[in-house]
Parts: C-alpha cells; structure tokens; sequence
C-alpha cells in the first residue's frame, strides 16, 4: 500500500510541474490549492495528451515496482518508445519534469531530489565503466539542458541552471548557472 501512495504522490506532483511549466509561470513558483486539487479526469486527459506526462507516468511505475519480469517489460517500453535508460536503482524526487523525453539516460544509484526540469539527451551518471565509482547527486530547483552530461560522484546544489552541451564533472554551488566552461553567479529564472 505505501509503494503505490507514494507512486501516486509522485506522479502527481509531476502533473503539478508540468501544469506550471505548461503555463510559463515560473519553473518552480509556489503550488496554489487549485493545482493540488486536480482532479482524476484532469489528469487522464493530460496522459491522453502529452507525452512528457506518459514518460513519467511509465517511469514513475517502472520506479516503483520491484518484480523482475514487470519492471523489464516496463523498461522496455522506456527504451523502446523514448530511446531513454534509467535505472530502477536511481532515486528521482518530486516535482521532476522531462518536457522532451528522449534520449535521456539516468544510472543507478544517481540522487535528484526534485523539482528539477530535465531537457532531452542529458547523461546523469559515472565517470569511469565497472563498479566502481560515485554517482551525481543533484538538488532541488534544478535545470539541465539539452544534450547535458554530468559525470562522477560531484554534488549539485539547489538552484543550479545547467546549460545546453555543458559537461559538469566538478561540484557545483547554489545559484550558479554553468554554460560550457564558464560559472556565472547567478541563476537565470531568479
């Protein structure tokens, strides 16, 4: 019962993301009672509707169930229709929206503690192959854009904008917007 509860919350809170994001309020404003209150018919039709929703709607799914056969015929599906790889050993928070899923790959064992927006062809995972080695951890209020890798057992902290075609490698501070090679103090959707 608390695997599918806290499915259920997750996902939601995803819809709640994609509704803000969807109506270009802000990519992390404060949620009013409104966006809490939606309803099961509301939701259905976003599912109809978007594909970012379906993705996370699968791997939310994928994410919370542990039998082997199901969870691989859901992984399936992931790779299948999104071209994306995330491992069911990742940990993804609340808040977490993919407005292109495609090419998206996550590892095990990676940490996003949510409300983060994550754009197509973005990496989350090791430095090195084999077992060995740490995972990114990454905050709250994050963005990571287009074609982003992020490598290694490094720490992102809250409010951090990742750019398009930025290979991050190293620990990042709060409030930094990183483009390429270059940290700038200051996050653009502030």
């Amino acid at each position: 019962m608390k695997k599918s509860t806290n499915f259920l919350n997750l996902f939601f809170s995803d819809c709640i993301a994609f509704i803000s994001y969807s109506k270009l309020s802000g990519p992390f404003h404060k949620y009013s009672k409104n966006q809490k209150q939606l309803k099961f018919r509301s939701i259905v039709l976003f599912l109809l509707k978007e594909r970012s929703l379906r993705f996370a709607f699968i791997l939310r799914i994928f994410l919370s169930i542990h039998n082997r056969f199901f969870s691989s015929i859901l992984k399936s599906i992931i790779l299948l229709l999104y071209n994306s790889e995330i491992s069911q050993g990742a940990s993804l928070g609340p808040f977490i929206f993919f407005p292109h899923p495609s090419n998206i790959i996550i590892g095990g064992r990676a940490k996003l503690r949510g409300k983060c927006i994550i754009f197509h062809s973005v990496t989350i995972g090791k430095k090195l192959p084999g077992l060995k080695g740490g995972m990114p951890s990454i905050g709250s209020e994050v963005i990571i854009g287009s074609n982003s890798t992020i490598l290694g057992d490094i720490r992102i902290a809250n409010r951090v904008v990742i750019g398009a075609n930025t290979v991050v490698t190293q620990n990042v501070a709060s409030n930094q917007t990183i483009v390429g090679e270059s940290l700038l103090n200051r996050v653009y959707f502030r």
